[in-house]
């Protein structure tokens, strides 16, 4: 062999007589290629899973739910639509003044710092998935606050008075909106949104008159799901929701809420809790310990995931050496007439490392397709499609193709080996 090119013929030719053996090399390295990828992409996913979480106020009120669920749908807007709150314990608490029960039960609520309404009512044009939060001032002005106050780095935040629209820089970033535009909102009904939830209706669909807003400004990036958001006036919000019939689900018409952020005393706590949870339809959960049992829960499971991928890996890796190896027996007499013809073992063990990249090179091709066309659904199947700053995780099959090929060609050394150390004499007494 005198050149690169007679290399590349011999590896080629020696792959494509023995089709199936070689195909079903391929094969096999290919799925472990589509599996690796998937897995270790569904492993970055999970580890970003609650990276855009906002860890904010001390507190979160929500209608009775598992804490878990009221942590993930006020602080990173996933799940289904939330039930109602009266809008008349938010208003208490925020006045400071005492909470007072049907049971004649009262707390007092001058521990409390801060309080921060938030309400679902629309979403933003488009298959975006962007919810609409009607809140209000509080918003950019929460005390004690973790991540610090929010600021408006384009035109201001929304005055209350119309329908005016604050966007995060997510938001306004794929949408390719600026200060000045208005954008006609997709209404939530939310009667028909519940229902669907529950299995006891049709699709929700929004009300037909869908109000336009004007973007007065635009978030600076927070890193977390409120650039995934836009604002509005809360009771602009709520007077959109009155344009559905909401008897079947709120005794309080359209004077309610989802959540709100409590801000308060460590002390004070344990007394909202034991009144809010237990006198009335809301519930009160600690940030601090939901996300605690959030992390115990998603810990143990990226770890595996992570352990699992390597394992498909070395899986993949060890069916390449093995196909090799059991080449190198059926192919013992071939490579001592090559020797014969004066092929040097340099040249043999060049054309078999050339094997080797071409099985890890047509696997990497046949498995990055399954990969492309398999994750989005797995990521589905597993609820991790959400906003999130990862980059395209797609690249990150580009380390599931390395190491593919990085394992087919380090699978050859062990025939090379034995190539080195083989009796040429003792090989062709076989014909």
């Amino acid at each position: 062999m005198s050149s690169k090119l007679s290399f590349l013929k011999l590896a080629w030719l020696n792959l494509s007589r023995r089709a199936l053996p070689t195909s079903i090399a391929v094969l096999a390295i290919a799925m472990a290629v589509a599996i690796s990828g998937v897995l270790l992409k569904l492993y970055v996913l999970s580890q970003a899973r609650f990276a855009t979480l906002a860890q904010e106020g001390q507190s979160v009120v929500g209608a009775k739910a598992s804490g878990m669920d009221i942590l993930l749908g006020a602080l990173n807007l996933e799940g289904p639509y939330p039930d109602f709150l009266p809008y008349a314990l938010f208003e208490s608490l925020r006045r400071q003044d005492s909470v007072k029960f049907e049971d004649g039960a009262v707390t007092h609520s001058h521990q409390v710092h801060g309080v921060v309404p938030l309400l679902y009512f629309a979403q933003m044009p488009g298959a975006t998935g962007f919810r609409v939060i009607g809140t209000n001032g509080d918003f950019l002005r929460r005390p004690g606050s973790g991540q610090g106050s929010l600021q408006v780095s384009q035109g201001r935040w929304f005055l209350g008075g119309d329908d005016e629209l604050v966007l995060g820089s997510e938001v306004a970033r794929r949408l390719g909106l600026e200060v000045g535009d208005t954008v006609s909102l997709s209404l939530i009904d939310p009667v028909a949104a519940l229902q669907e939830q529950s299995g006891s209706g049709g699709p929700s669909e929004a009300n037909s008159e869908s109000p336009a807003f004007e973007v007065v400004g635009i978030l600076k990036p927070t890193q977390k799901i409120w650039d995934f958001a836009a604002f509005a006036p809360i009771h602009r919000g709520q007077h959109w929701l009155g344009q559905f019939d909401l008897n079947p689900i709120s005794i309080w018409r359209n004077n309610v809420l989802h959540y709100f952020l409590v801000y308060h005393e460590p002390e004070a706590f344990g007394p909202l809790q034991s009144l809010i949870n237990q006198r009335t339809v809301a519930q009160i959960i600690s940030v601090e310990q939901e996300v605690g049992r959030l992390k115990e829960l998603t810990s143990l499971g990226e770890q595996f995931g992570f352990v699992f991928t390597l394992l498909v890996l070395f899986m993949a890796g060890a069916c390449v050496a093995a196909m090799m190896t059991t080449r190198f027996e059926a192919m013992s007499v071939q490579l001592a007439i090559l020797r014969a013809l004066g092929y040097t073992k340099g040249e043999i063990a060049t054309t078999l490392v050339l094997e080797g990249a071409f099985l890890g090179l047509m696997a990497c091709v046949l498995g990055g397709l399954t990969d492309f066309l398999l994750f989005p659904w797995v990521r589905d199947l597993v609820g991790l499609d959400f906003h999130s700053f990862v980059a395209n995780p797609y690249w990150q099959s580009l380390k599931v193709w390395g190491a593919a090929m990085v394992a087919s060609v380090a699978a050859v050394s062990i025939p090379v080996f034995r190539l080195y150390r083989q009796d040429v004499h003792q090989s062709l007494k076989g014909l």
